[in-house]
């Protein structure tokens, strides 16, 4: 993070970044964190998330059971409206990562229904913090979207988790 914040010239960046790392720091907890930056487009909301991430050695299970967040949306016109948007993103990015798969073969796609699609469940949700940065001095910037990672950027998650928690090379799932 430190890096990140020496080669970051944008204010408004920096401080979704360094509101992100304080609300983190104030749940202590032994499972490695990564963190995550964004503004989607370049033109719109600024996101941060930190995620702590649990990987089960023996199955390659990747869990995320805390995410803590911070975006700055401009002016905040409905403050609960952007709370649904951030974190609901943020649930389905966690989805994304952790659980979907679409397995196929040479033949085609073997999951031919949404109960052979695997989701994120109500107990696999992780619990989530979100700091708001009201900006009542500048225009509101939409918040749809941006707390979700594009599909290349879940692999690299994943990957990155499997390191932190020194299993480089653990499978998605078990295999057999």
């Amino acid at each position: 993070m430190a890096f990140r914040l020496a080669h970051l010239k944008d204010a408004r960046a920096r401080a979704v970044i360094e509101a992100a790392v304080k609300l983190a720091a104030e749940d202590r907890g032994d499972l490695p964190r990564g963190l995550g930056f964004a503004r989607y487009k370049n033109l719109s909301a600024y996101v941060c998330c930190i995620a702590e991430v649990a990987l089960d050695r023996a199955t390659g299970a990747v869990r995320v059971p805390r995410v803590w967040s911070a975006v700055d949306a401009g002016q905040v016109v409905t403050p609960d409206g952007l709370l649904n948007q951030i974190e609901g993103g943020i649930i389905q990015a966690v989805s994304w990562t952790v659980k979907e798969d679409l397995p196929f073969d040479a033949k085609g796609i073997l999951a031919k229904d949404w109960s052979q699609y695997p989701i994120l469940g109500f107990a696999e949700v992780p619990k989530l913090r979100t700091a708001v940065l009201n900006r009542p001095d500048q225009p509101p910037l939409g918040a749809g979207r941006r707390a979700r990672a594009r599909p290349g950027r879940r692999w690299r998650m994943r990957s990155r988790a499997r390191s932190a928690s020194g299993c480089g090379r653990c499978p998605t799932r078990p295999s057999g």
